[in-house]
């Protein structure tokens, strides 16, 4: 219903071999820094000609127009322009399978991180596109394109960059997952890994943000709109940004979608916990942490139903963010109703991973953690370790070493609870012979080695008797991909003595070490050629660089804004399409340019 008539009229021939012919010479120009002006003001006049709407809806040109768009700095004045003629066929570029792409691309770079003020031509540009988008948005946020651009707009009036996990669909999550493409950030919501940028933005942007939610709250059947696949991102992205910049109109949305989860007097879930598409809006419910609306949510539809949510294949999910944005307390209440042999045999180790976290930072919660813990994992068995790892219960006549990657995670936090600790070292320096070269030559049992040496609840004489179970083991670990990264933490977490004897079994096999393409890394990482020219400087070097390293974790830990805070990012300049250092291109291409 928004397709104009003027987008069924393709390219000619004639017109798409112009588009054509500016991708290839853009494939193989490296710099165009000097020309881009004139190059960007040719390719308007000819995208004008043949009419801006039918060149964003046409497969090829779109894609060209795309990548210019990426390439060039749109001035201003330009800028005014082409907001003026996008306005003009806003509805059918929307839903357009190309033109919304390119709509998208063009708004980014006109209005990312460009300071405006009210009154700017450019700020009159977006407000009049919002309007048209307020249009008829009922159908437009079910829209599987016309949705993409509500969320852009919503992005550029608060001045916020939303990361990509919560803009892409699922299937297009699924594809940029196959296709390895980067899917990834200072303020609370960026450390929350929901925002990715900001910029200033003026003040009327942030009023029309509230007409936005205003005409988000006014629909009758939410919670319809909340599963839809489409519809239910837009809200997503439409809290984060409120909850940055528009508090008020945040806690008004978000109590509009708390009040679709119905009245808790049977013992169901509400239908959003359950849902797949839903579940994911009461997820940043959580991480937005709007007036203590978290607290709010979980005495009224959490509390009594841990247990259920902590099973359910969706809702542990939820329960995992509820976690994560809990106080002591609640976590206590939480570990007291929770049945950690259900979550057991559910196979959602993913909430026990949470608790686990959480009480690294909770210590008070710890031996609650450890009592349910210790019901399913008796702490006093040799096996203890390979029973985490493989989050079932194992006996020795088990021969095989199971590593699972959420029991190597809860591996990683468990090392860091006092009471334990000396179990886990234990029941490590107790595994058989084959099972520790396994264990740090594993993707994930790698990583739990590290944890152990890097961990401040261990002694040195602990960290010690690690490496030396590991010292008949370095040769084959050097040569391993992740066996290389386990002798790097040996030696980087290790005392001076330590090293010493690391470095002398280095020595003996550094023949056969230095042939392998991990193991040469060791060797320099460890330092091994200077240990042998040079041992008595090399031991003092060594002694020297350990107090240093000693007196900085003193000074991290006297001020944690150095350790964990925020820390203030600059504004990050504009990536462009072919920004490249070489610039010694040949005279002809730049001819080409222009003539094109």
């Amino acid at each position: 219903c928004y397709r104009s008539t003027m987008s069924k009229v393709k390219l000619t021939d004639e017109q798409k071999g112009y588009y054509q012919r500016v991708e290839g010479i853009l494939e193989s120009y490296d710099d165009l820094q000097e020309d881009s002006d004139v190059f960007f003001g040719n390719f308007l006049d000819q995208m004008r000609s043949d009419s801006l709407e039918r060149v964003f809806c046409d497969f090829i040109a779109s894609r060209v127009a795309e990548k210019v768009f990426q390439m060039c700095d749109i001035k201003s004045d330009v800028a005014v322009a082409l907001v003026q003629e996008v306005r003009e066929c806003f509805p059918a570029l929307c839903t357009s399978r190309c033109g919304s792409h390119v709509l998208e691309t063009l708004l980014v770079q006109i209005y990312s991180g460009r300071e405006l003020q009210d009154g700017d031509p450019l700020v009159e540009g977006m407000l009049c596109l919002a309007e048209l988008a307020l249009e008829d948005i009922k159908e437009k946020i079910k829209d599987p394109r016309a949705s993409h651009v509500i969320r852009c707009i919503l992005q550029l009036l608060g001045g916020i960059q939303v990361v990509e996990q919560i803009l892409r669909s699922t299937v297009s999550m699924q594809y940029r997952s196959k296709k390895a493409i980067d899917v990834a950030s200072n303020g609370k919501l960026q450390q929350e890994g929901l925002i990715k940028e900001k910029w200033n933005v003026p003040d009327t942007f942030a009023e029309m943000l509230q007409k936005f939610v205003k005409t988000f709250c006014k629909k009758k059947h939410i919670l319809k709109v909340l599963l839809q696949e489409n519809a239910s991102p837009v809200y997503q992205t439409a809290l984060i940004v409120t909850a940055e910049r528009v508090p008020s109109a945040c806690e008004q949305l978000c109590r509009k979608i708390v009040g679709c989860f119905g009245d808790k007097s049977d013992c169901s879930l509400p239908v959003l916990f359950s849902d797949p598409i839903g579940s994911h809006v009461v997820e940043v419910l959580f991480q937005i942490q709007v007036s203590g609306m978290g607290k709010e949510i979980y005495q009224q539809f959490v509390k009594g139903s841990i247990n259920q949510m902590a099973v359910h294949p969706i809702a542990n999910y939820i329960l995992q963010q509820l976690i994560v944005h809990s106080n002591g307390e609640q976590i206590a209440d939480i570990l007291k109703e929770i049945s950690f042999g259900e979550v057991l045999s559910s196979g959602q180790y993913g909430v026990l991973v949470k608790l686990a976290e959480v009480c690294t930072r909770e210590a008070d919660n710890q031996a609650l953690f450890m009592k349910s813990l210790s019901s399913n994992f008796p702490s006093g068995t040799k096996d203890l370790l390979r029973s985490l790892l493989s989050l079932q219960t194992v006996t020795q006549e088990k021969e095989e070493l199971v590593i699972e990657l959420q029991g190597a995670l809860l591996v990683q936090c468990l090392v860091q609870f006092e009471a334990v600790v000396s179990s886990l070292v234990d029941s490590l320096l107790k595994m058989e012979h084959p099972h520790h070269l396994q264990l740090a030559c594993h993707v994930n049992g790698s990583h739990v080695i590290e944890s152990f040496m890097k961990s401040k609840t261990l002694s040195a004489a602990q960290k010690g008797s690690i490496i030396q179970k590991y010292k008949p083991n370095l040769t084959a670990l050097s040569k391993d991909k992740y066996g290389s990264r386990v002798v790097d933490s040996l030696w980087s977490n290790s005392a001076v003595s330590d090293k010493k004897d690391i470095a002398e079994e280095l020595v003996k096999h550094e023949d056969e070490i230095k042939m392998d393409y991990y193991g040469k890394f060791v060797l320099r990482n460890c330092q091994i050629d200077f240990y042998k020219r040079k041992q008595l400087v090399w031991q003092s070097k060594q002694q020297s660089k350990k107090k240093k390293l000693d007196l900085f974790e003193d000074i991290l830990e006297d001020n944690p804004l150095v350790d964990g805070g925020p820390l203030k990012v600059g504004k990050k300049r504009k990536s462009t399409y072919l920004e490249s250092d070489s610039k010694s291109k040949k005279s002809k291409h730049k001819a080409k340019l222009k003539t094109v």
